[in-house]
């Protein structure tokens, strides 16, 4: 049976929200810090695995869970945000080791702020 399109979760009251609007209550209520719901924050990160949005576990050389993400990346950490290949050599700048949101890119400090980004590959900035 289904409520929404999606399996499971009927009692949830977030199981009316379509996948972007449950994205962004998620990000909202983690921008609370100390004073957001931690079970809400739970029922819509389980949520989100249910739909399929969210793997269950991330890759096995990342170590936090999919909570832990989110805590630390916001709700969109799953995926990646451009640009995905090196303009110049075209290589691929996804880290697939470590999954989403991790890039291969490396980062060049002036003044202890990151000035700009290499390409690992050619060594060019992206």
């Amino acid at each position: 049976m289904k409520a929404n399109g999606h399996f499971g979760h009927f009692g949830s009251p977030y199981a009316g929200l379509g996948d972007e609007a449950l994205l962004d209550a998620l990000d909202r209520e983690r921008e609370k810090f100390t004073y957001a719901d931690a079970s809400a924050m739970q029922a819509m990160t389980d949520l989100l695995i249910a739909r399929g949005v969210y793997p269950k576990e991330t890759v096995p050389k990342n170590p936090s869970s999919v909570r832990q993400m989110v805590d630390g990346f916001g709700a969109h950490w799953h995926l990646w945000r451009g640009p995905l290949a090196c303009p110049h050599c075209h290589a691929d700048l996804r880290d697939h080791e470590h999954g989403p949101p991790f890039k291969r890119e490396i980062a060049i400090e002036k003044n202890d702020r990151i000035s700009h980004l290499l390409c690992p590959d050619c060594d060019r900035k992206i």
